[in-house]
């Protein structure tokens, strides 16, 4: 039979500390990238909604080209800054595969199926960026994600009340409202909390 050895004071005050930092990490980490995408999101639907009100509207879908490169600069700023990946921690890399999971398919959306979708595209997109967040918030017991997610779920179906020449709008509204404002509150709330 084998004997477990008892934690001293100083190595249970170790992993307790170690504990809490890697939550404070996660959490702002989760809040930057909550904002980052929330403020992009935003800027390039209301980028849209702003075309669509003058002559150029032909171009209406240029700002969207900024979802690509933010694509990017994630994956290389999040491959830079987590080199060593732990893998006996699984939910935490079920997030980011949702997350690709569903970039992939608004991408596939976006630029395959436009033409098929046409006017349907933005509430499709809203209903899986809402999906995703949910998934987000109930893996990471965050409610203030999850409500995020429902809010934009929502969104998506309003959506298809609305001329599609108010879509980006809308999306840019629940970008704010969805992504970035949460990403604000959790990022606060950690560093706050930790500090």
């Amino acid at each position: 039979m084998i004997m477990k050895k008892e934690l001293t004071a100083q190595e249970s005050l170790g992993i307790v500390s170690k504990t809490i930092l890697t939550a404070k990490i996660k959490n702002q980490e989760t809040g930057s990238i909550f904002i980052f995408w929330g403020l992009l999101m935003m800027l390039a639907s209301l980028g849209q909604y702003l075309i669509l009100q003058t002559k150029y509207t032909d171009y209406n879908y240029y700002p969207y080209f900024a979802f690509p490169l933010g694509a990017i600069f994630t994956w290389l700023y999040y491959s830079k800054k987590f080199k060593i990946k732990d893998q006996s921690n699984v939910i935490s890399s079920i997030i980011p595969i949702i997350w690709m999971v569903v970039g992939i398919n608004f991408m596939v959306l976006s630029i395959g199926f436009e033409t098929f979708l046409g006017e349907l595209l933005t509430p499709v997109i809203l209903i899986l960026l809402g999906m995703a967040t949910i998934l987000t918030g109930h893996i990471m017991k965050s409610r203030l994600i999850l409500i995020g997610g429902m809010l934009s779920n929502i969104a998506g179906f309003i959506c298809f009340q609305f001329a599609w020449e108010y879509h980006g709008l809308i999306l840019s509204a629940a970008s704010l409202i969805c992504l970035a404002l949460p990403g604000f509150i959790i990022r606060f709330a950690s560093t706050n909390r930790n500090d």
